[in-house]
């Protein structure tokens, strides 16, 4: 099949890729019929925004980013990840998950743990944790929900747009002022 000519249409396909799931797959998952998919893809169709939802749902991504260009996806191979969670400290699945391996100082005092992937490729492991379980476009940053940057925990990470989180982070500052500098946490 070609590569569809819609953004949305390219962002349904190459999220199904990611995904590995046929069209009859996402259209199961997504509770909607398989000749919207494919209609979706070869823009034949114009979908509601109840569809829309439904598949960005099953697919774990905003509705909002299945519908604007999302640029390439990062994933990680089998033994990518086993590497990875070789260096993290597990505990409940609420809690943090630590990583124990390199960290990159270059942020500062803060650091963030980073690994090397197939390739040469450094990259932080926040990232690489929420790529495992969802899409993550490479333009897209990971909001550290619990504040431990050294947490991989992928149900306490949230990928926002670029510079979304910095307006959440704003957002975080101004509750600890308005608390008396207590931080807490939003999970």
């Amino acid at each position: 099949m070609k590569i569809p000519k819609t953004a949305l249409g390219r962002n349904v396909w190459r999220l199904r890729s990611w995904w590995e799931w046929s069209e009859e797959e996402l259209a199961s998952r997504a509770g909607v019929k398989i000749s919207l998919v494919k209609g979706i893809e070869r823009r034949a169709n114009d979908p509601r925004l109840s569809e829309l939802t439904a598949i960005a749902k099953a697919m774990k991504i905003d509705v909002i980013a299945l519908m604007s260009p999302l640029g390439e996806l990062i994933s990680c191979s089998k033994s990518e990840k086993e590497r990875l969670f070789r260096k993290v400290r597990k505990a409940d699945r609420l809690d943090c998950w630590e990583w124990t391996g390199a960290l990159n100082y270059k942020s500062g005092k803060n650091a963030y743990g980073q690994i090397r992937m197939t390739g040469g490729v450094l990259i932080y492991v926040h990232r690489l944790s929420y790529a495992i379980v969802a899409p993550l476009p490479k333009r897209w940053t990971i909001d550290h929900k619990c504040r431990n940057r050294l947490c991989v925990n992928p149900a306490h990470l949230k990928a926002t747009p670029f510079g979304g989180n910095i307006a959440e982070r704003d957002s975080r500052r101004q509750d600890d002022f308005r608390n008396g500098g207590a931080k807490i946490n939003r999970l």
